[in-house]
């Protein structure tokens, strides 16, 4: 809003005072009126049209200059230092059995039996210091429901994107047990609207059909209210190949910026809320990137598998991933760590190395309620 009133004054001043000067020439009243008249239809014609035009907005406002980016920075920074802190922590949560006693400091899990991962009680819950700063709280279904009323959800990517949209169901219906044949038909999309909420899975095993997926949306201009994204594994498995995964991912992060009005201010931010904020005023998603998961080599399902998909390539994928500046807050993406919290969970929660239990895809939608409580500025963030 400042930022729109500066454009204005700035206008007004250019178009008052410019042809004042201009009349110390002793130019001709005519001609000072029509260049009155040509120069306030071009400002008019170029505020109008600069928000189709990421690049030409960025001529209107040139990005070195010490003026607008300060005075984003500082119409901003107020509201952003305690988001900023909670967003960081969203990931941080610890992970323990249902028999387990916290005061037991002998407490060793590294035993238990592999055979079953998944009827395994794992819980988990915020650590006690990142819980009292940010009031984060487990979302239950009614407030689930609540939140999200109204809204259209897209998860796109691989079948960790799939695992993900059935945990966010599970927060929703009472019984998933109907959706899961639809739900988990190889290599296809699915789309579910209950108590005014639209959700749709878009299989997109390849960044670069999260891409193609992006520039149909704008074709459109039809936008999900809450869009999730993720790939990796495919890329890993079946390309192998981290310079065109990069390559891929900073595609995708411009096609990303080119749906924004004003797309090049956001490398300027030290922030990602600004971008949550400007999201929820223009019509543009809640935007997240979810990572690939904690990769158990030795019990993978496949020799293929095994053989590619190793810690060394994960970690090198990964850092091509960091350095795309697909993700907060250098870019556009907010973060939800699924090899984090995966890693956490360990090894017991997984019977292929690859997928894990519910339990797991359980608190990454816990992460991503409570993201989208703090970007939409209702809770938690104090």
């Amino acid at each position: 809003m400042g930022l729109a009133i500066q454009f204005g004054l700035l206008a007004a001043f250019i178009v008052v005072f410019l042809p004042l000067g201009m009349a110390g020439l002793h130019l001709t009243r005519n001609r000072l009126l029509f260049f009155s008249v040509a120069l306030f239809i071009t400002l008019a014609v170029s505020v109008h049209v600069a928000p189709y035009f990421p690049s030409f907005s960025s001529l209107l406002i040139p990005l070195k200059s010490q003026w607008s980016i300060s005075g984003i920075r500082e119409t901003f920074a107020k509201s952003i230092g305690g988001q900023t802190l909670c967003v960081s922590l969203l990931h941080d949560i610890a992970w323990k059995d249902d028999n387990f006693n916290s005061e037991d400091e002998d407490y060793n899990v590294s035993n238990r039996s592999l055979s079953d991962p998944c009827v395994l009680n794992r819980l988990w819950l915020w650590n006690k210091n990142s819980s009292a700063i940010c009031g984060f709280q487990k979302v239950n279904r009614t407030d689930t429901s609540q939140l999200l009323r109204g809204s259209w959800i897209m998860i796109a990517g691989d079948s960790q994107a799939r695992l993900l949209l059935l945990a966010l169901l599970d927060h929703i219906l009472l019984s998933t047990e109907f959706v899961r044949e639809d739900l988990f038909k190889r290599h296809s999309d699915y789309s579910i609207q209950r108590h005014n909420i639209k959700l749709d899975f878009i299989w997109a095993p390849y960044v670069s059909n999260l891409t193609s997926l992006i520039v149909k949306l704008r074709h459109n201009r039809s936008y999900p209210d809450v869009l999730i994204m993720g790939d990796g594994l495919w890329d890993m498995l079946h390309v192998t190949n981290a310079s065109d995964y990069l390559e891929s991912l900073l595609d995708l992060q411009r096609v990303v910026y080119s749906i924004f009005p004003i797309s090049s201010y956001f490398n300027l931010l030290p922030s990602g809320t600004f971008a949550a904020r400007t999201a929820s005023n223009s019509g543009i998603p809640q935007m997240f990137w979810m990572n690939v998961p904690k990769l158990v080599s030795p019990i993978l399902n496949t020799a293929e598998k095994r053989e590619k998909l190793t810690n060394k390539l994960c970690k090198l994928y990964d850092e091509q991933l960091r350095s795309s500046k697909v993700l907060q807050p250098k870019g556009p993406l907010m973060l939800l760590n699924l090899n984090e919290i995966s890693n956490g969970c360990g090894v017991k929660c997984t019977s292929d190395g690859m997928h894990y239990c519910n339990v797991v895809y359980d608190a990454m939608v816990q992460v991503l309620l409570n993201a989208l409580l703090i970007a939409t500025e209702q809770a938690p963030s104090r």
